[in-house]
């Protein structure tokens, strides 16, 4: 895992001490930012890895921006060393509020850059396991979002399957009912047609008859005329 350079925020009012500190920081080839002050969105956008700042502990006013810095959740990582003109006392009383060193003036050049060098150790091992934790969650986030789109292409997937079938059954009901309806119109039509036949073979029969029951009649009468004319 890559990291760019370490970015160090170097906040002082004295100009005479921010230019000197951030003179030193920047030969041992650190990012630096030098400001008088600073508020939390100051320190959000730069996001330095460590700050170097002033402060009097006692003075509780002077240490807003270290509360802010370590009550963040976004800037609480930041690492802050603070630079106090007091002793011993006012040193555990910048531990006491947040602060992650205490340098007391005046500031040995090697000392600092060994105490801010020592809190990037401390925090380059942390950055990357926050950097693995977040790239886990994400590539779990994007695993379940895969799968999500999977059981989702499943159901639509088992939708459409139940559709079709369902299609399939009227489809196939339809068919089966036309088929039906077919085949009793087919049967009428063929009783109709039988009865036709029948019908017309009766009146057939009849004509037969009657033709031939007139042949009969015309016979008949051809028989006897002569013998009546015998007689007279």
């Amino acid at each position: 895992m890559k990291f760019g350079p370490d970015k160090v925020t170097v906040i002082e009012g004295d100009a005479l001490l921010r230019q000197h500190l951030a003179g030193i920081l920047a030969d041992a080839g650190f990012q630096v930012f030098a400001e008088p002050a600073a508020t939390a969105k100051n320190i959000v956008e730069s996001m330095p890895d460590v700050i170097v700042m002033s402060g009097n502990p006692p003075q509780f006013d002077c240490c807003d921006l270290l509360a802010d810095v370590k009550g963040s959740e976004q800037t609480r990582n930041i690492r802050v060393i603070l630079v106090s003109a007091g002793a011993s006392a006012e040193r555990v009383r910048g531990l006491e509020l947040g602060a992650d060193d205490v340098l007391s003036l005046p500031i040995d050049d090697r000392e600092l850059l060994a105490r801010v060098r020592a809190q990037l150790r401390e925090k380059r091992p942390e950055d990357e396991l926050r950097e693995t934790a977040r790239s886990d969650r994400q590539s779990r986030h994007q695993g379940r979002r895969v799968l999500d789109a999977l059981r989702q292409g499943r159901h639509i997937l088992r939708f459409g399957i139940v559709s079709l079938a369902a299609l399939a059954l009227l489809t196939t009901g339809i068919i089966a009912f036309l088929s039906w309806r077919s085949q009793k119109q087919n049967v009428r039509i063929y009783a109709a047609l039988t009865k036709l036949q029948t019908s017309f073979a009766s009146e057939r029969e009849i004509i037969e008859q009657a033709r031939k029951a007139r042949k009969e009649s015309e016979q008949s009468v051809r028989s006897t005329a002569p013998n009546s004319e015998t007689k007279k």
